[in-house]
């Protein structure tokens, strides 16, 4: 008797939650309407100013999403880390990485190893990542980090 009733509610709980999450997208979801009113275009050719953060003096994080296995999420980054450092001051980088390959990468950065960079890109073979683009980028940021006083 006991098993049918809670058959019965755990049927019941299953509708409910389809029917709130058809109906929780009606008219934009937070995220969407959040980018109909904040998101700004950037021009690769013209690179960051400060009209693209808005008034950046205040923040203390900025976050910054990606969209996986698109070429332009290395070039943005780029201009996006050589911004933020050169005109609003930052020096911490944190990214999405496993420990492992978080460690390996800080290390090539502070020495140049590029057996280090290569072990480390080996280990992510498969994994949603340009391997190619994604050295690119971490050899321009050590390069440009050996050029920061």
């Amino acid at each position: 008797m006991l098993s049918k009733q809670v058959l019965k509610a755990c049927k019941l709980v299953s509708l409910l939650l389809v029917l709130v999450m058809v109906f929780s997208g009606c008219g934009g979801t937070e995220v969407e309407r959040y980018l109909k009113k904040y998101a700004k275009p950037v021009d690769f050719e013209q690179g960051l100013d400060n009209k693209t953060f808005g008034n950046a003096d205040d923040y203390r994080f900025f976050f910054a999403g990606e969209i996986h296995q698109q070429t332009m999420i290395y070039p943005a980054k780029k201009m996006m880390l050589q911004y933020l450092h050169e005109n609003q001051g930052v020096n911490y980088l944190l990214m999405e990485e496993g420990m492992g390959a978080g460690l390996l990468i800080d290390h090539y950065i502070q020495t140049g190893d590029e057996e280090i960079l290569n072990f480390a890109l080996e280990c992510k073979k498969g994994l949603h990542t340009d391997a190619e683009l994604e050295r690119d980028l971490w050899q321009w940021l050590y390069e440009y980090n050996i050029q920061q006083p």
